[in-house]
């Protein structure tokens, strides 16, 4: 925090990155301004983006870090690394790629299978209880 903090800190210069590989130190090459990437798609859990690079370097998507985001480049799952502290950051060999980043919160998974759990557990005991009352008569009193 304190290196981001510093007036010297050129952040479209330089990323600092939680892991990943460094790059080597680059200067200033005409070819810089060709590098580009667009968002194709931009929606609350799938981020497109197309891009070309004349290097390798690292893609910043300034969104918020958060654990569950999964990145794809061009079909093949990728890590994300954390850049700058917040933000997100996919490695880019030279070339033009694909880039998706996708939401999948381990938390919808384990809320999703509490509640099938939840269901079948219910249904059961109405079963049993159903079951339980036709087989006696007197224990219900509807009848």
């Amino acid at each position: 925090m304190a290196r981001l903090r510093d007036p010297a800190f050129r952040p479209a210069q330089l990323v600092l990155l939680s892991d990943g590989a460094p790059l080597r130190a680059l200067d200033d090459a005409p070819n810089r301004a060709t590098d580009q990437a667009v968002i194709v798609e931009y929606a609350p859990e799938r981020i497109v983006i197309q891009a070309q690079t004349e290097r390798a370097g690292y893609l910043i998507l300034t969104d918020t870090f958060y654990p569950g985001w999964e990145a794809r480049l061009d079909g093949q799952s990728v890590p994300i690394h954390r850049a700058d502290y917040m933000f997100r950051a996919v490695r880019l060999e030279p070339g033009e790629h694909t880039v998706v980043f996708e939401y999948h919160p381990p938390t919808l998974w384990w809320g999703a299978v509490i509640s099938g759990v939840s269901v079948i557990l219910s249904l059961g005991l109405l079963g049993w209880r159903l079951v339980g009352s036709l087989s006696n008569p007197r224990a219900n009193p509807m009848i």
